[in-house]
């Protein structure tokens, strides 16, 4: 028969033994129960390796899953072939010190603006530098402040109307001269 001490101690060792494994399974059970839910996830911190293989299914990505792809759909007319039609034309305009004006190049007649674009030569500023009609490209240079003339060019691509171009308002005449007027008033 062994001594009293002897079997406290072994019981003693089987009941903190018991304890541990006991905190453990519980400490593994609260970890497990902590759900990970988007409020926790740094936007755009997850990745493709962050992700079980298989884990997701369509129903998970709203939308952004695609199926097959579909059968080819008919063949669409040819496009336009307009870049051996393409014409620019330019304008140009010396604009004195201590002035504020504009210059247009207008396409020809039956021709729409596809892009444009302009240079200027001297301590200006452009303030237009756009089509407002579809027919023709503005620049606004302001050379209030300068002490020396600007010289200043601006063009027009255009193409044969029907064709991809430019669409814009028909006023603009209108347009550039209130512009124009309000860039005079600020000086």
């Amino acid at each position: 028969m062994e001594p009293n001490h002897s079997r406290t101690h072994r019981g003693l060792r089987r009941v903190l033994l018991g304890a541990l494994i006991g905190a453990l399974a519980t400490a593994g059970t609260a970890g497990a129960a902590a759900v990970i839910d988007g409020g926790d996830v740094k936007n755009g911190s997850l990745t493709g390796k962050d992700v079980k293989n298989r884990s997701l299914t369509p129903t998970d990505f709203r939308g952004s899953v695609r199926g097959p792809q579909g059968p080819a759909g008919p063949q669409g007319p040819p496009g336009p072939v307009v870049l051996g039609r393409m014409t620019t034309v330019r304008a140009s305009l010396s604009v004195p010190a201590g002035a504020v004006e504009s210059v247009t190049a207008v396409c020809p007649a039956g021709y729409g603006v596809v892009s444009g674009g302009w240079t200027t030569v001297g301590i200006s500023v452009a303030f237009i530098d756009r089509s407002f009609d579809g027919a023709s490209w503005t620049l606004g240079v302001d050379n209030f402040d300068s002490p020396v003339n600007a010289d200043s060019e601006v063009f027009a691509n255009c193409v044969p109307r029907g064709q991809a171009m430019i669409v814009g308002a028909r006023d603009r005449d209108a347009r550039v001269d209130a512009a124009v007027t309000a860039r005079r008033a600020m000086h």
